[in-house]
């Protein structure tokens, strides 16, 4: 019987039934935002797109509200709190704390995980600080609709631009990557050219 804290939160959800409602969340999400990208396609696009429209929403929540009445919506504890329910639910079922990997998948690549890892989060926090700098002018100025407008193209445009970097630091690490890889290519042929080279002294049949 599940057990339920006094928000009404499954204390100990099911991983696996986690995992699929956020499978078939994302999915929904991606038709409804007519994103190019399926979540099978990049995954790590897919989830900060969701995150970003639930921080929209804590923003749209939290507009009139005094950032210390107790009313607004704390995203970045919202998220530290998610990040503790997840350890506790991971914890208490070991059988699932390392995913099964489908040997028919490709490796991942470290490096690049690194270097996006890196990337989204020095992202995240200039989006944090917009984030400050805008409810701050909310604060002192009051809700309007210009302030509003103008508070939606900054957070657009920073969008954009953080969606150029993505893409263009992808395509230029898989093209650093390419070159490497055939560089390492031919110096294995020449190598294995090397090898198969007659000896001097050998007859030649």
């Amino acid at each position: 019987m599940p057990k339920y804290d006094d928000l009404g939160r499954n204390e100990l959800d099911s991983p696996d039934d986690a995992w699929r409602r956020a499978d078939i969340l994302l999915d929904a999400h991606h038709k409804l935002a007519q994103t190019h990208h399926h979540q099978n396609d990049i995954p790590s696009y897919a989830i900060e797109r969701l995150i970003t429209d639930l921080m929209h929403y804590a923003h749209e929540c939290n507009k009139g509200k005094a950032v210390d009445s107790g009313e607004c919506v704390d995203f970045d504890h919202v998220i530290a709190d998610a990040r503790q329910q997840f350890i506790k639910e991971r914890e208490a079922a070991p059988e699932l704390h390392e995913p099964l990997l489908d040997p028919n998948s490709p490796q991942r690549d470290s490096k690049f995980d690194d270097m996006q890892n890196k990337m989204y989060s020095r992202q995240l926090g200039e989006r944090n600080e917009l984030n400050r700098k805008q409810e701050a002018e909310l604060k002192n100025q009051g809700p309007s609709q210009a302030l509003s407008q103008r508070h939606d193209q900054e957070l657009t445009k920073l969008t954009g631009k953080f969606q150029e970097e993505r893409e263009r630091r992808t395509r230029e690490y898989q093209e650093a990557r390419r070159i490497r890889e055939e560089l390492e290519k031919d110096e294995r042929t020449k190598a294995l050219g090397l090898d198969n080279t007659p000896e001097e002294g050998e007859e030649h049949g």
